[in-house]
């Protein structure tokens, strides 16, 4: 679109129910088409048609969101240390810190499982400080015990970096 001399575009993506294919009353219809629509963001599509599977989708994210929720107030996550190696000496120079969800049902959770959530929901904010607290204590158990206590990296997700008070 021409505006004040400079050209302007808009892009768009739209969630489509069809009325009465897919519902017969008006909420309905409209919870329907966001749905579609929170897919088409997803899967990066201009348009996306619903489909009765979006629901379970939705309902499947939400019940994950839960899991993760009680996750953390049940003290659910472990973080396992990683070890760096320097190539040329063969030492430890180092351990990455790997979070996990040691979740009753299924067992450890690998963080590709949950971390994309963490981060839409806002939870990684807490789960990332528990990760640098729980890092930090375990080297702190490691050096009272008479251990070397090598250096620790723990990953930080942008949204925590977001923040103000991340420092």
């Amino acid at each position: 679109f021409p505006v004040e001399g400079r050209e302007l575009s808009i892009a768009m993506t739209v969630g489509i129910a069809v009325f009465p294919d897919d519902c017969d009353d008006a909420e309905e219809l409209f919870n329907n088409a966001e749905a579609a629509l929170k897919q088409a963001k997803s899967r990066g599509e201009r348009h996306l048609f619903y489909q009765p599977a979006m629901n379970a989708a939705v309902a499947e994210t939400l019940l994950l969101e839960s899991k993760l929720r009680r996750a953390l107030e049940r003290d659910q996550f472990v973080l396992y240390y990683q070890p760096k190696i320097d190539l040329v000496s063969g030492r430890v120079s180092g351990l990455e810190a790997l979070i996990r969800w040691n979740d009753p049902d299924s067992g450890l959770v690998p963080p590709g499982s949950f971390i994309h959530l963490l981060e839409e929901t806002g939870m990684i904010n807490e789960i990332g400080l528990w990760a640098l607290r729980r890092a930090l204590a375990d080297q702190a158990a490691w050096r009272a015990a008479g251990l070397h206590a090598p250096r620790v990296a723990v990953n930080v997700s942008a949204v925590q970096l977001m923040r103000d008070d991340f420092v």
